[in-house]
């Protein structure tokens, strides 16, 4: 007797957040409650040292969950990796252990996967705990031709795309991210293998918000230097993009231009050399200047002003202060301290991430 799979596996890594793991479970057994057998729930959990699997055990006396448990820590991207393998479904959900969902949209989400062809890849619309929208508005939803889709994403910028858990991949894509290098795609696996598969595919942004962005990328990488090296990270997985489609390849190139240009990163790099001072003249300059020749016109005033910053050995502190007033961040020194205690348990290098 053969079995229909589910429509769509939830898989989620998980290391050490046991109280936030437990309130998406919650979440979940709700959907459960519902979707019964059309939804699956698998967790890859990445040798907790909290009260993690007692978390599970509990939450599978509810319903079925499949769980394997790390016997090392194997970092969060490999961790994402083992999970999107873990899925039976038609599609894979890739959540953070620290998100949520919304019931009544799932439902939506649901009812449209049942018959969605393969070869689309869906991306949904996100809010917050509080229930703001996030990214991608009601009026950019539909089916994108990846041609279509650069063009929007040029519109709106690269980190639309960052949140893992607005996205829905076929089953036969999500295997393939097992198989990517985990050193060259971390932290953001899923922006990598959509980039890799661009030119096969349809995108179509989702008009419903079933997943809950509780936690921001800003918290994971709260350390200025390190949220500024994985937005370098994010713009080197563009410039690396190769395709036969040459039109495809002009426009991710010119996107990568425009997200080193854009006045966002230079307020980033201009907060991590005011809050980490010794930790930007070790890494501002190899993490800056190299991509500087191939990406960004030296006569942007902005970046003029940053070249200066990063390549002089000696900064004033008053034109610092001048910086940091031209980004909005004149009293971003005195709010550092507290949000490094505030979000030290977030910090998403000493995760691994």
């Amino acid at each position: 007797m053969t079995t229909t799979p589910p429509i769509l596996s939830i898989c989620i890594p998980t290391f050490n957040r046991a109280e936030t793991l437990h309130m998406l479970l919650g979440n979940i057994a709700d959907i459960k409650a519902e979707q019964g057998v059309n939804v699956e729930i698998c967790i890859s959990n990445n040798c907790s040292t909290d009260n993690t699997i007692d978390v599970v055990e509990k939450w599978q006396r509810l319903f079925e969950i499949t769980l394997f448990n790390q016997s090392e820590n194997i970092g969060a991207t490999r961790n994402l990796q083992y999970a999107s393998t873990m899925g039976t479904g038609k599609w894979i959900l890739l959540i953070g252990d620290d998100d949520g969902f919304n019931q009544s949209e799932f439902s939506k989400l649901l009812h449209l996967l049942k018959d969605a062809p393969a070869e689309h890849w869906h991306i949904t619309r996100v809010t917050n705990a509080n229930k703001r929208p996030l990214y991608f508005n009601r009026q950019d939803a539909g089916l994108y031709s990846p041609h279509g889709f650069l063009k929007k994403i040029t519109q709106h910028g690269i980190i639309y795309i960052g949140f893992i858990g607005s996205h829905i991949l076929p089953r036969h894509l999500a295997r393939q991210l097992s198989a990517l290098n985990s050193d060259n795609i971390r932290p953001w696996p899923h922006v990598a293998l959509i980039l890799q598969n661009l030119a096969s595919i349809k995108i179509h942004i989702v008009d419903c918000e079933p997943t809950v962005q509780v936690a921001y990328g800003n918290k994971l990488f709260w350390k200025s230097g390190d949220w500024v090296r994985n937005k370098m990270r994010l713009i080197d997985l563009l410039v690396n993009f190769k395709s036969a489609d040459q039109k495809l390849e002009s426009l991710v190139n010119n996107l990568s231009e425009k997200e080193m240009c854009a006045w966002s990163l230079f307020k980033e790099f201009i907060k991590w050399r005011a809050t980490e001072t010794d930790d930007f003249k070790k890494h501002g300059k190899s993490e800056y200047e190299g991509r500087l020749t191939k990406l960004v016109k030296i006569s942007l005033a902005h970046h003029l002003i940053l070249y200066s910053i990063v390549i002089l050995e000696k900064i004033n502190d008053q034109m610092i202060r001048l910086a940091l007033g031209m980004v909005g961040n004149s009293k971003i020194l005195d709010r550092y301290k507290n949000i490094s205690q505030q979000q030290e348990a977030y910090d998403g290098t000493n995760r691994k991430m």
